[in-house]
This record gives structure tokens, sequence and C-alpha cells, in this order.
């Protein structure tokens, strides 16, 4: 099964059943950080972290929360 959601940033709202008006909407948050990618890392002469290669990206675990968040979304919508 393919995620609802191509993009984590652009968390889509979905839609609610069709003739269902006594459904439950349920917002879901979920909170991520951007930190820099651990393999554009340099160590500088001086024994200094050089971040200024360094893009920034989604944290994993915070990846593994946005998907948990889209299937509970998916799950929620199905039982409606």
């Amino acid at each position: 099964m393919t995620s609802p959601c191509a993009d984590p940033f652009r968390l889509r709202s979905l839609p609610l059943p069709i003739g269902r008006k006594d459904a439950c909407i349920m917002n879901i948050i979920v909170s991520c950080k951007i930190v820099p990618d651990d393999q554009d890392i340099q160590v500088a002469p001086d024994r200094t972290l050089d971040y200024s290669k360094a893009k920034g990206v989604v944290s994993a675990y915070d990846l593994n929360a946005i998907e948990a968040a889209a299937q509970m979304a998916l799950q929620t919508l199905h039982k409606a």
C-alpha cells in the first residue's frame, strides 16, 4: 500500500464518506524537526563540525511519525 501523501510536508485532509453526516472529524497533528543531513557534515581542521554544506532534511524518526499519522487517518476514514 502506498502512502496517501507522496510529499510528507503536504498532508491533505481526507474527505468524509458521502452521506455520513454523523461521521466524526479527527485532526491529527504531527510535529517534525528539520535536521542537517548526517552525510554532509564535515569535520574542520580545528576539530569543529562544519554544517555549511549540510542540507536540512526531516528526521528519520519524524518520517515514521508522519507515515503513522497518514495510516491512522486512512483507518479512521475507512471505519466511518
